[in-house]
């Protein structure tokens, strides 16, 4: 059931126009919190100040798991068995994806500029970056 879903959403995923929303998930996994790590503020500020006409989302473990609860209930199941979590942030980006559309990038990635009109215009799936088609050009 799990890979059924993952194909499902990765099919619809690709066939999307991509929204102007770039997420990105911060959870706890035991070692430090998000004010400790500058590098991932400084990640994410740049990748704010680089692309201001771009929504914004940050998403945490209260955040994340009332949009599972909201969303996807039927999938509070497996949310909730996942031994680390690891499984989690990986998981959520699907579903996250497949409900809002736009992008998803890891927190460890530093944005140097901005996001032009060749992503907006072309079908792609930015998390596994695979082409669909001739629209793909960048």
């Amino acid at each position: 059931m799990f890979i059924f879903l993952l194909i499902k959403i990765l099919v619809y995923l690709i066939n999307q126009e991509m929204n102007k929303i770039i997420h990105q998930i911060f959870l706890d996994i035991g070692l430090k919190s998000l004010k400790d790590r500058p590098d991932y503020l400084k990640n994410i500020e740049l990748l704010k100040e680089n692309n201001p006409d771009w929504k914004h989302i940050l998403w945490d473990d209260n955040t994340l798991n009332k949009f599972v609860e909201t969303n996807y209930p039927q999938y509070l199941k497996y949310w909730n068995s996942f031994p680390h979590t690891f499984y989690k942030i990986d998981y959520s980006r699907y579903l996250l994806l497949q409900k809002y559309g736009g992008m998803y990038i890891d927190l460890d990635e530093e944005n140097i500029k901005s996001f032009d009109s060749k992503i907006l215009n072309s079908k792609v799936s930015p998390v596994l970056n695979i082409p669909s088609g001739p629209r793909y050009a960048f």
